[in-house]
């Protein structure tokens, strides 16, 4: 039954049965109820992923934006393995809303100066859970421990991965489940993967096919580069369709007035090529007065478009493209004069 204290919420279980299909009241209100919304709805105010990378000189640096991988989505768990077989970490995240995986892939590949150990136990659990395994890396040496249920709600990966940075090789030790003492098992090479079995005195070269995982789609879109777009339409200042032209090759500039980024770009770009570029504004109703005061501002003649606010319009023609709620602004997106979808340019890019 639904407790007292979710009726004090404020949360009204009717509402919930309609937005998540659930059929029951007692349904309505489990407590996974009001956090995973198929719909994409966040109550968790998008939470972003932040992505830090490990500096020469020390510390971090977060590089989340220029990487792709600050997705809004409410990330839980993460696990960190080389799904491509090329020897560098891949990412895999598992999303609390409607997107629900995301797999990010590194493509630092034979740049990358990594070595790929796995383990292999004789006494024990086979894949030597709980066993420590030191290289010497570029600035001393460098420890991981075989942990299979490190991550939260995931399962880390049995194969190590190490950088080597400026190195070439490296000597590897390991520290076995139950052993009292280190065992040294030889020299490892940059860019190879090996198995090191307990007992044997030198690892075991494996090797690996690298895989191919496909580019991914630009953010945002749902529909592949080379696809034929359908009939967009899109709103004026208060809310009337208008049919967008195709036929013709058209760069579609989707902004906003509260971006700072958009703002000054735009302000400053040259007015001939502004002129060559649709404008589109993802901005909701309340601050449309915003954007269509900056357009004068800046000179643009003609009406001032936006991406529909109403989810009949927002889904029906536009929606069929992209998701406005992910797409990053600035963002551009051209399309040719046969209507064929060329590719997305974005600000960082």
């Amino acid at each position: 039954m639904a407790s007292s204290s979710s009726h004090e919420s404020g949360v009204h279980g009717s509402a919930i049965d309609a937005s998540h299909g659930l059929e029951t009241e007692e349904e309505a209100f489990h407590p996974w109820a009001l956090h995973m919304d198929p719909s994409g709805t966040s109550f968790n105010g998008r939470q972003r992923n932040r992505l830090f990378v490990a500096c020469e000189e020390g510390g971090f640096s977060d590089l989340s934006v220029l990487l792709g991988s600050d997705s809004p989505l409410d990330g839980r768990s993460l696990v960190a393995a080389d799904f491509d077989g090329d020897g560098d970490p891949d990412l895999f995240c598992h999303n609390l809303q409607a997107e629900r995986h995301q797999l990010w892939r590194n493509d630092l590949g034979s740049q990358s100066r990594a070595v790929t150990i796995h383990l292999r136990a004789t006494q024990g659990h086979p894949e030597a859970i709980g066993a420590t395994v030191v290289l010497e890396g570029p600035a001393g040496p460098v420890a991981q421990v075989i942990a299979r249920g490190s991550g939260f709600a995931s399962s880390g990966s049995p194969n190590l991965i190490f950088g080597l940075g400026s190195k070439t090789s490296a000597e590897v030790k390991v520290l076995w489940p139950g052993a009292a003492t280190w065992s040294s098992q030889g020299i490892v090479k940059a860019g190879g993967a090996y198995l090191i079995v307990q007992g044997e005195s030198s690892p075991r070269v494996v090797e690996v096919e690298a895989g191919q995982l496909s580019d991914p789609w630009p953010r945002g879109l749902r529909l592949p580069i080379g696809a034929k777009v359908p009939p967009i339409v899109l709103e004026n200042a208060v809310g009337e369709a208008r049919n967008l032209a195709l036929g013709v090759a058209v760069d579609l500039h989707f902004w906003s007035s509260a971006c700072s980024p958009c703002v000054r770009g735009l302000a400053a770009m040259d007015p001939d090529a502004r002129a060559r570029l649709q404008l589109v504004c993802v901005d909701p109703g309340l601050r449309r007065s915003e954007a269509v005061r900056l357009l004068d501002e800046w000179g643009i003649a003609g009406e001032a478009l936006f991406a529909p606010f109403s989810p009949e319009l927002r889904e029906g023609s536009l929606g069929a493209l992209m998701d406005v709620g992910s797409l990053p602004v600035p963002s551009t997106v051209h399309i040719d004069a046969s209507g064929i979808l060329q590719g997305v340019e974005r600000a960082l890019e």
